[in-house]
């Protein structure tokens, strides 16, 4: 009984006692942030440090710790205590390194705010979506001397994985990235007065591409470009087989067939696309298409005819090699180094 009770007092504080807490610790915070702003504008700047400094990590608003910083920093600058001010000048460029000065900033602030330089030095992020696979025939094969080219036609895989950004120039940025993903693609072979087969294909790679992007404007959305090249390496690759058979009116679905002894494990493309970059705090969000290029042949040419799909359902491999269109958001956050200019 004593335990419900305790447990009952403890939901009361946490639903309705502890938040009034916090409400009244930041109305506190704010009384005192119009004490310091009312100490400094009839000079009286000796206390406003210490007035302030409780309230800096808890209590105050975005907005409010800004003004508070602003006001630390004057206080330290009026005082003639330079090495303060520069402390807590660095202490401000680190929580906000991408602050702008505006028209409102006393002069002094400013100032000192110039004398330094926030440099952005690395990005990281995470990104999920989706791909589509076209293969690009390069020669097509059939056992019955048939001239009959079968029809290829892309599936959606996924994509995903994590991208390091290294910045280059003001506009222009180096991209390393590790994804994993899956490319599905559908062969469909038409055997006229004999048979139709659809046959899926699916591979599962990692890929680690390497691409320049270059950003347009500096407003809250920038469009990009990108260009680059990419290597993947195959960890699996599976073909399902759906058999229609025209004499005996019949459907035959096979299977998993494993194929991946019969494809390519290593492979280069070249990589091109564009995107927009959605502006946040200390990041961005990203929209991303890109176009992949694959470079080399798919099929490893020995054992395309000792196959379950030339014997089984007349369908050697084509030599083909794999586009892709990748479609993603990600979520970017940056890194930032303050420096004192010389």
């Amino acid at each position: 009984m004593q335990r419900q009770t305790l447990l009952k007092l403890i939901l009361f504080f946490l639903f309705f006692e502890f938040p009034a807490f916090i409400l009244k610790a930041q109305d506190d915070c704010a009384l005192i942030l119009d004490k310091a702003q009312k100490q400094y504008e009839n000079g009286i700047i000796e206390e406003i440090p210490q007035l302030l400094a409780p309230c800096l990590e808890k209590g105050f608003s975005p907005a409010e710790r800004i003004q508070a910083f602003k006001l630390i920093i004057l206080a330290n600058l009026f005082d003639q205590n330079i090495e303060d001010a520069e402390k807590n000048m660095l202490n401000f460029l680190k929580n906000y390194p991408e602050y702008q000065v505006s028209s409102t900033d006393p002069a002094e602030f400013v100032q000192l705010f110039k004398s330094y330089r926030v440099l952005r030095i690395l990005s990281m992020g995470v990104t999920i979506g989706g791909d589509l696979t076209f293969p690009m025939v390069n020669e097509s094969f059939v056992t019955n001397g048939q001239d009959i080219k079968g029809k290829y036609s892309p599936k959606i895989g996924v994509y995903g994985g994590i991208k390091l950004i290294f910045y280059l120039a003001p506009r222009m940025e180096l991209n390393a990235e590790g994804y994993y993903l899956t490319n599905s693609f559908q062969h469909t072979l038409i055997q006229p007065g004999l048979q139709k087969l659809n046959s899926t294909e699916t591979q599962q790679k990692v890929e680690l591409p390497i691409s320049l992007t270059f950003d347009f404007g500096r407003n809250k959305i920038r469009p990009y470009l990108r260009a680059g090249f990419s290597i993947d390496y195959m960890l699996s690759a599976s073909s399902k087989n759906d058999l229609y058979i025209y004499s005996q009116n019949k459907d035959i679905t096979g299977s998993d067939i494993n194929i991946f002894p019969r494809r390519r494990q290593l492979n280069y493309n070249i990589v091109f696309g564009t995107g927009l970059k959605y502006k946040i705090p200390r990041g961005y969000v990203l929209l991303d298409l890109r176009w992949r290029e694959g470079l080399y042949n798919q099929v490893l040419l020995g054992g395309r005819l000792n196959t379950t799909e030339t014997f089984k359902y007349q369908s050697p491999d084509d030599n083909f090699t794999l586009n892709n269109l990748a479609f993603s958001v990600a979520y970017i956050h940056s890194f930032f180094k303050t420096k004192k200019k010389k």
